[in-house]
């Protein structure tokens, strides 16, 4: 099996990535769907990490939830950064993060003006984890997000043909973090003159390593229940399609965990890559539909 190469450095790519989100608790239901225009470049290779730009061109937002527009507004802070990623596809380091700061405190006020009161301790939890780099980075890069397309162990490394690796989704139910047992199919290609590699993974629960106490207390502090079934039912699936320049084509990535059916956390991620045309195009078609809006 093929080594996965590298993108060529300095060399921009583009995605479009829409991600979508629905808890269920009982009777409420929350969800969003956020669609994004990113930039992602690989600005230098080191024997120990890779150096990352990372810039979000647009980001929009429809959701049931002030918390929703809030996390959409973040977008803004961390919208052109430079990430430091281990071969492990850990990120290490934000190398500007002083700008995150600088972005928040002009974007703080704006954010109080034109939301009620009800955001301001969304606002003063914010200010508080950016006192912390370690934890922000935590934040920001944990979980099951739209991240996971990009900061993965992919490069400098051989696949076989089957792969068994154990990850660990820190704070999925709050408090409570997700480990997987997942298993992947690597398959490397000749298509049209060029490698094509795909890439599916699926996971069950790593028993084991699940706090199953722990979200039995959580949940007993959700609905003041104190006899509740706490089984935990998993559907994960994800697939990669990697191009010859070492880049994503398109991805997939899908989790759906639940409680019978009255606790059900679903999360969806979808990429694209889109050419310098289609960005042309898509740009005229943003145009054309703000003409429109206006006249």
């Amino acid at each position: 099996m093929k080594v996965l190469p590298f993108p060529e450095i300095g060399q921009s790519a583009y995605f479009l990535i829409t991600t979508a989100n629905r808890i269920i608790m009982g009777n409420n239901i929350t969800e969003y769907v956020l669609d994004r225009l990113v930039e992602v470049e690989l600005k230098e290779v080191r024997e120990d990490a890779l150096f990352v730009r990372f810039c979000s061109h647009r980001h929009d937002v429809k959701g049931t939830s002030l918390v929703h527009y809030f996390n959409n507004e973040l977008c803004d802070i961390y919208s052109d950064i430079d990430i430091v990623v281990g071969y492990d596809g850990k990120v290490r380091d934000i190398s500007d993060f002083d700008f995150i700061k600088d972005r928040w405190e002009n974007k703080r006020p704006d954010i109080l003006k034109n939301y009620s009161q009800d955001i301001k301790p969304l606002v003063d939890g914010t200010s508080l984890l950016l006192k912390d780099k370690e934890k922000f980075i935590d934040s920001l890069f944990g979980g099951y997000s739209f991240w996971r397309f990009f900061f993965q162990p992919w490069y400098r490394r051989e696949y076989k043909e089957t792969e068994n690796e154990k990850i660990l989704l820190k704070n999925y139910f709050g408090d409570i973090s997700l480990p997987l047992d997942v298993k992947s199919s690597i398959l490397s290609r000749q298509d049209d003159d060029s490698i094509v590699w795909k890439i599916k993974n699926t996971a069950s629960l790593d028993s084991k390593g699940f706090d199953r106490k722990g979200f039995a207390r959580m949940l007993k502090n959700l609905t003041k229940v104190y006899n509740i079934d706490s089984s935990l039912a998993l559907d994960f699936e994800e697939n990669y399609t990697f191009i010859k320049n070492g880049t994503l084509s398109e991805a997939e990535l899908f989790l759906n965990t639940s409680v019978s059916n009255w606790y059900i956390v679903l999360t969806g991620h979808k990429l694209i890559q889109v050419s310098k045309t289609g960005l042309e195009k898509l740009k005229e078609a943003e145009d054309m539909a703000e003409t429109l809006e206006n006249a």
